[in-house]
């Protein structure tokens, strides 16, 4: 990252992006999230979180759709990267590899060189093995503080 990026200094990249690391499961439907992650993102309503429309889990318990973001940043690499996830009570991020494949990309997973592979670019995107749980790295700039204005230093018109 520190050559990717123009060598900015990694206490300062900590701070100003934030690391969501999306657990890729060829057994998932949709790629999914909770509302905490990529906060600066909105939700979108979808037909499926107006229609009251869930996800079965492996517990057999219904996790309800509560719309979609898109959340945009970067890969690993510094280059361009985003996904599209659908927002539900889940514990953390989960890519499907059907969706990613379908969005044209092609996934290979391997003991020591994991990635999704854009189909027309051939950009690479990693995907990390942790305790044998295949991860994708996405880094999203985190918002600019907002500067809050005194409000003596403010006057209306006619002040």
């Amino acid at each position: 990252l520190l050559e990717m990026n123009g060598g900015v200094n990694m206490q300062d990249w900590d701070k100003s992006w934030e690391l969501i690391k999306v657990n890729v499961d060829s057994g998932a439907i949709d790629n999914v999230c909770n509302k905490e992650i990529g906060k600066e993102f909105p939700v979108k309503e979808t037909n499926m979180s107006k229609g009251k429309g869930y996800y079965m889990s492996a517990s057999k318990h219904k996790i309800y759709n509560e719309g979609e973001k898109t959340i945009v940043g970067q890969n690993d690499m510094g280059l361009p990267a985003g996904m599209t996830f659908q927002v539900c009570d889940v514990k953390g991020p989960l890519g499907s590899v059907r969706r990613i494949c379908e969005a044209g990309n092609r996934v290979v997973f391997d003991d020591s060189n994991s990635f999704a592979e854009n189909k027309i670019t051939g950009t690479r995107t990693p995907i990390e093995k942790v305790g044998g749980v295949y991860y994708l790295n996405l880094w999203v700039k985190k918002p600019e503080p907002c500067n809050n204005i005194l409000a003596t230093s403010f006057h209306w018109q006619g002040e």
